[in-house]
This record gives structure tokens, C-alpha cells and sequence, in this order.
């Protein structure tokens, strides 16, 4: 799933593949550091088995925020193991930056 949202001068793409992205001022990467809470969490969104396991299999490997450290991006990571509310989310990014 890739989606872009612009405000002012500012796009922001979420998805999987951003960090393959060559001009970005920032790339934030969440992980999910309690693979059981990840794994109930792609249940909860009625992923099928075989798309869980890949992603639990990129959380393992870190996938995503090691292809960001190879295209030397500015990296932001954030465990989301702790669920946060979007507002608590939004005021860590922030503090980041």
C-alpha cells in the first residue's frame, strides 16, 4: 500500500518503499521491535498468512531501514512496539526533528 499526502510544500509518501526514494530530506522508518504484537497486529488487519510472514520476515531482517542506511538517508526510527496514538506519533516525529 503507498500513499502520498502534500501540505505545503510537503510530501509525505507512507508505504514500503520510500526508502528506495534517491531525494528525500528524511526517511522515518517504524519497527515493531514485539514480533508477537506485530504479527497480531497484521492478523487484526485480516493480512493473509503468507503476507504476515513477509513482513514479519522484513521487520527480522530490517529490511527497510537497512536499504535506507545504504542509500544514506537521513533515518528517523521510531519502535512502535508501544502503541501510540497518532497525536503521541506525530509529537515524537517532531521532536526528532
Amino acid at each position: 500500500n503507498t500513499s502520498a499526502r502534500v501540505a505545503i510544500g510537503l510530501v509525505i509518501i507512507d508505504s514500503h518503499i520510500s526508502h528506495l526514494l534517491k531525494k528525500v530530506d528524511l526517511c522515518l522508518v517504524l519497527t515493531c521491535s514485539n514480533l508477537k504484537k506485530l504479527e497480531k497486529r497484521l492478523q487484526e488487519r485480516k493480512y493473509s498468512k503468507k503476507k504476515v510472514r513477509e513482513n514479519l520476515d522484513a521487520e527480522i531482517f530490517q529490511i527497510c531501514l537497512n536499504e535506507a542506511k545504504e542509500n544514506k538517508q537521513q533515518i528517523i526510527v521510531i519502535d512502535t512496539a508501544k502503541r501510540f496514538s497518532k497525536e503521541e506519533l506525530v509529537k515524537k516525529i517532531k521532536k526528532f526533528l
